[in-house]
This record gives structure tokens, sequence and C-alpha cells, in this order.
């Protein structure tokens, strides 16, 4: 029990420093963090045209109405 117990709280730890460093990461790229949910990254392409990207523990999620600039992500 006591190693399953520190177990999660290295998972807990890694988690919060991989949080912490996206954080000082996205501003640079003009990404932002949603007022309303922390989860939520957003930037602004043009005046009526965001992308977001949505995160859930280690996994990201990129939505947006325009795929060509989700595809260029890739570039």
């Amino acid at each position: 029990m006591c190693l399953l117990k520190k177990s999660f709280y290295g998972f807990e730890q890694s988690l919060r420093q991989w949080y912490k460093r996206l954080d000082t990461l996205m501003p640079r790229h003009n990404y932002f963090r949603s007022e309303n949910h922390s989860f939520v990254y957003f930037e602004k392409v043009l005046d009526s045209l965001f992308m977001y990207l949505l995160l859930y523990v280690y996994d990201m999620m990129i939505a947006s109405k325009n795929l060509s600039e989700i595809n260029s992500l890739n570039d």
C-alpha cells in the first residue's frame, strides 16, 4: 500500500509539472488559457476563427473550423 501511494503521489506531481510547463510554453505560441476552464487553450487566428487545444491528463485534442489551420500545426 505504501508503494502504491508513493506511485500515485509521483503521478500527481509529474502531471502538475506537465501543466506548469505547458502554461509557460503556450503563451509563447499565442495560445492563452480560458478564464472559465483551465484545461482549454485558444488562439485567435482570424477575426472569427479560433483554434482550441483541449487537455485531458496527458492527452490533447485540437479543434477548429478550418482544417488547414489544424494541418499547419504539423509544419
